[in-house]
Parts: C-alpha cells; structure tokens; sequence
C-alpha cells in the first residue's frame, strides 16, 4: 500500500489514478490528498465543464454513474470527488464500475471517519487505496518536527512537546498553527516556547508541561501558581487535553519504574521518547512518586475526569476541578479527606 508521501508525489507528477479510495479516522491526510487532486489534474479553465464535486445529500447511484462515466470536455481527464461518502449507501451497487473504470476519469471517495466495507479489494486492482490512521499521542512531537523539517523549519524539542501537549492530535488545527510560525518568522530560527508563546499564544510559564515539571520538583507554588492560571484560561485549554497529557505523564512514570534498571537509551525506547535527555526527568519523577503515589495520583487523575464529565459533581467549574486536582496530588492526606 502506498504511503502519503508516495501518493501526493504521484499526483504533483500528474500520475494519475482512475479511482482513489481515501478513508479512516484521520481526516487530515484525506483533504490535503483530494486538495493535491482537485489543484493537480485539471488547469483552471478546464474546472468548469469536467470537475463535478458531490456531496452525499445530492447525488443517488444513477447519478453518480452517470457523472462517473461522462468524458471530458476540451481536457485530458474528468474529476468526480464525493465528500461525506461514509453517509453513501449505494457502493454496492458499483461492483461493475470497480472492474472497469472510466480511465479518463478520476473518482475520488473522501470517506473520513470510517473504513470502508465492500469493494476495498476490488479498488484496490485498478485504483488507490489509502487508510489515514490517527496519530497516536506520543508521536505527535515527532509528526510536528517532520512537519517543520519538511518546511526547513527546526524547533525546540520541548517545544515540540509543549505544542502537541496544547492542541491535542488534531492535525488540522496543528498545521494551521505551525503555518502561522511558519510564515512569520525569519528563515534559520528556531522555533521555541517564545515564538510559541507569540504566534499561537501558548504560556511559555503557565502550560501542562511546566506544571508537570512542578509536580516533579514537589514545588507547592508554582505548581497552584500554574493551576491557577490555566483555570483562569480553561477556554483555551480544555480540563480533558490536561488530564489527558497528565495521565500520559503518570504512566510513563510508572512504565519508569517497571523499567528502572534499563540503560537510559533503552528506558526512552521504553517510554517512546524522542530524545534521550528526557530520560533524566523521569528518573526524578520517579524519586518524587514512587509507585503507590502513582497509583494515587492515577485514581485521582480517573475521579476528576468523571466529574468533569458529571459524575458527582454539582456545581464546580473545569478551572475549580482543575485546581482542587493539583492540590491534592501534591497533599495526599487532603485526598485521603
């Protein structure tokens, strides 16, 4: 199966396929591939009479056949796109056109969200097949720093952390936010948490990283000193990316423990770090909560996203759970109350 990077460079080269089937969870990669085709295959002035984009709501089998097998008007090719296509119920109906495409013809199915069932294998013979699958949470900083890289764009390694720790595993509005950097500041600067700070508006004092490292460094203050401003500011980062990144966190801890005694190249293999100077911080943390408060802290982590979801809690605000959270992560006989 081919990969994004392979599929997008055989569209720049005008390598066209009759039928492209992009589907999964991931909707980033399915839009820029159909932006990649709709910019691609025709010129501009050839749009108008060959390029037909469909919603499902509009279109039923025997008109999209007959878009399907319509030839081009004054162009080489035609472009039927049609978006929201999980919501399409008729594909089984095309077995016949998954044989024997029209090959002036390039069909794309932007099925996001789903994977799609019957005649995968039958597109897969004549057309291209491709699953945009999530990012999982850990490789977000990496997906950031490639992101860049492909841009020559370097950042910060923390930084990288810092912002997939802020804007969650959206792609989509991860890019958009990097686009901003991207076009605004000078060619050879590396992007850190000022720049971070200035173009996007993430804190470069008051984030889940640096509140993280305050928990590690049990520093009472700072760490409510952070609670209290990210609860000041709860719109911007929702109470669920926090509790998400802080009980990512917690359970690289406790996968340092089960790991201790592993070289610190291969504890960062274990932890699925990038970088292996990052090692030395979970080995302090590990110092600062050894394994019941894990367990602690996790429970805690558990409670507080139910009640941020409901659960027995009748009047407290995001920012109040937030704070109360921190302070008894960091006073385990307050909890024990």
């Amino acid at each position: 199966m081919l990969t994004y990077q392979q599929i997008l460079k055989d569209i720049k080269q005008r390598k066209f396929a009759p039928i492209y089937l992009l589907h999964g969870d991931e909707p980033y990669y399915i839009n820029k591939l159909t932006e990649a085709i709709e910019q691609n295959v025709l010129a501009e002035h050839e749009k108008a009479f060959n390029q037909d984009v469909i919603y499902v709501k509009d279109i039923d089998v025997p008109r999209l056949k007959s878009y399907l097998m319509q030839y081009p008007a004054m162009a080489e090719k035609r472009v039927v796109i049609i978006k929201e296509a999980a919501d399409f119920k008729g594909f089984k109906e095309l077995k016949a056109y998954w044989a024997q495409p029209n090959p002036s013809t390039v069909f794309v199915i932007a099925h996001k969200y789903k994977k799609f069932g019957a005649g995968l294998k039958a597109i897969e013979k004549v057309g291209v097949v491709f699953e945009s699958k999530k990012v999982y949470e850990n490789k977000l900083p990496n997906w950031i720093t490639d992101y860049l890289k492909s841009k020559n764009r370097d950042i910060h390694p923390n930084t990288a952390i810092l912002l997939a720790e802020y804007l969650g595993n959206d792609l989509s509005k991860i890019a958009n936010e990097l686009e901003k950097i991207h076009l605004n500041i000078p060619d050879g600067q590396q992007i850190d948490n000022g720049i971070v700070e200035k173009y996007i508006g993430i804190s470069k004092e008051y984030n889940v990283f640096e509140l993280q490292d305050a928990l590690t460094a049990r520093n009472y203050e700072k760490a409510m000193r952070i609670a209290y401003n990210l609860s000041a500011n709860i719109h911007k980062q929702p109470l669920v990316l926090i509790l998400s990144s802080l009980y990512g966190y917690f359970s690289k801890i406790y996968l340092a423990h089960k790991n201790q005694s592993k070289s610190d190249a291969d504890l960062a293999k274990a932890l699925g770090l990038r970088f292996q100077f990052h090692v030395k911080n979970y080995r302090r943390a590990m110092k600062t909560f050894p394994l019941v408060e894990i367990y602690r802290c996790m429970a805690l982590l558990r409670e507080y996203d139910l009640k941020a979801k409901g659960l027995d809690n009748a009047s407290a605000t995001h920012g109040q759970l937030l704070e109360e959270l921190i302070f008894k992560t960091l006073n385990p006989v307050a909890h024990a109350n």
